[in-house]
């Protein structure tokens, strides 16, 4: 016969064990009110904390943004201020046109009018005979910002700041045409001379300008006397007023 388990007296669902269980905690109403309160202002905090820190970061960011530009103004102010610019002048004609000339001579002077040197320099210079002065059309058709190839007749050179210099570069040769010597020695046609400079300034920027000058036949100080033409003055492809 099967003597009956003694023991803890356990079964499936714990029944019968001793329960050691701790007292309810009584936590008063306004301690609860306090908590909640007090967890209200740290996230009123926390907000106000996050907001602070992104206008913050604007601020910085705003301020930071004028000073650049501030800073690239300055640059940009100070390169136009240093930079090289050249001017084309003193237009001279060896001597005047004649029927059984080869090449027109035609001379004149670069100046550097900024602070620093113009490198890379190039210039060349095209004579015409013509009963009026060419189109823009026709002068941007001709010239270019790229600058030109250089070859013995147009060498590249250094153009110093505040020195006047003779072009160096020579007329290309030039076939004249008989009528057309008549005609401007008739006073029909007009001499006009146009010369393209292209150049580079210490700031690492290319720049280029060009400029017409016309001359009659028989004027007062004939071999020296040149104006300016109506169109042809263009700096960096703006024309000059």
């Amino acid at each position: 016969r099967t003597r009956p388990r003694t023991g803890s007296g356990r079964t499936g669902n714990g029944a019968g064990m001793p329960q050691n269980l701790p007292p309810p905690i009584h936590i008063p109403p306004e301690l609860i009110t306090k908590y909640n309160s007090s967890q209200d202002e740290n996230k009123r905090h926390n907000y106000q904390i996050i907001v602070v820190s992104w206008v913050t970061f604007f601020a910085v960011a705003g301020y930071a943004g004028i000073a650049y530009f501030q800073w690239r103004d300055a640059n940009k102010n100070f390169a136009i201020d240093q930079r090289a610019w050249v001017t084309i002048k003193d237009f001279s004609l060896q001597q005047e046109p004649t029927i059984d000339q080869s090449t027109v001579n035609v001379s004149y002077s670069l100046i550097d009018s900024g602070k620093t040197p113009a490198i890379n320099c190039v210039t060349q210079r095209i004579p015409l005979l013509w009963s009026e002065e060419p189109g823009i059309a026709h002068l941007r058709g001709q010239w270019s910002p790229d600058r030109a190839e250089s070859t013995p007749e147009r060498p590249i050179f250094i153009l110093m700041p505040n020195l006047s210099s003779p072009a160096p570069d020579k007329t290309v040769p030039w076939g004249l045409a008989p009528s057309d010597v008549t005609l401007y020695r008739l006073l029909a046609f007009k001499l006009y001379v146009y010369v393209e400079v292209w150049y580079d300034d210490v700031f690492g920027k290319h720049h280029w300008m060009t400029a017409c000058q016309e001359h009659v036949f028989g004027t007062k100080d004939n071999l020296t006397n040149f104006t300016p033409c109506q169109h042809g003055a263009w700096i960096d492809g703006q024309p000059i007023q």
